[in-house]
């Protein structure tokens, strides 16, 4: 399970691996002005309802450090909800180290086709829609207003895209030696960030091509 917190719009993917070490993301829990504990209660509740003889447990992961710039309010009240997780009996993992842009190399990792002519990523769209709705075409990379120019991060604080790819990032940096995924930067970083002009964007930032 990766784990998003935060008042507004808590998130919680839940996937597997499978066989062929592919990720499976098989369902995600959205909250809406909800408390971490109450949040994190509703999640037991679900995961215990849907999974019920999954009787190996979960690996949960949340914020690695560094992720993303946060004021010391923010690292305390991160703190709190882990604490708050450690009481329901829920404790997560995380690393310190990655950047957004380490995370994000890893779920381009996993978009590509492998050498077995299958992606490493699998959605259920149905269990799964806001995050579905975020790699066709909500969670992209906006103009600077001042120079046109477009951003070299993605719209983080558009909620709940935002919330849920953080999520995702936050998984596939926990799993990412289980998945066979490197840390690097890919290109696709350095070209998106140096673009000129109005490019037309699709799902996660990925600039739109024909697929022959």
């Amino acid at each position: 399970r990766g784990w998003d917190f935060g008042w507004h719009c808590p998130v919680c993917l839940i996937a597997q691996v499978d066989q062929r070490d592919r990720l499976l993301l098989l369902r995600e829990v959205i909250g809406h002005q909800e408390t971490t504990k109450d949040f994190a209660q509703r999640v037991v509740e679900i995961c215990g309802r849907e999974f019920p003889n999954h009787a190996a447990g979960f690996e949960d992961f949340c914020d690695p450090a560094g992720q993303q710039v946060q004021s010391i309010e923010s690292e305390r009240s991160e703190r709190r909800d882990i604490e708050v997780l450690n009481g329901l009996g829920i404790f997560p993992r995380f690393e310190y180290g990655w950047s957004r842009k380490d995370g994000r190399s890893l779920i381009h990792q996993l978009l590509a086709i492998r050498s077995d002519q299958t992606p490493g990523f699998y959605i259920d769209q149905g269990k799964s829609p806001l995050l579905c709705e975020g790699f066709l075409g909500q969670y992209v990379y906006p103009e600077q207003k001042s120079d046109n120019k477009l951003s070299d991060e993605p719209n983080d604080k558009d909620h709940p895209w935002g919330d849920v790819m953080a999520a995702l990032r936050y998984l596939a940096t926990g799993l990412h030696t289980k998945l066979g995924l490197s840390r690097h930067r890919p290109s696709t970083d350095s070209v998106v960030s140096g673009m000129t002009g109005t490019p037309s964007f699709h799902g996660y930032g990925t600039p739109n091509r024909r697929v022959e």
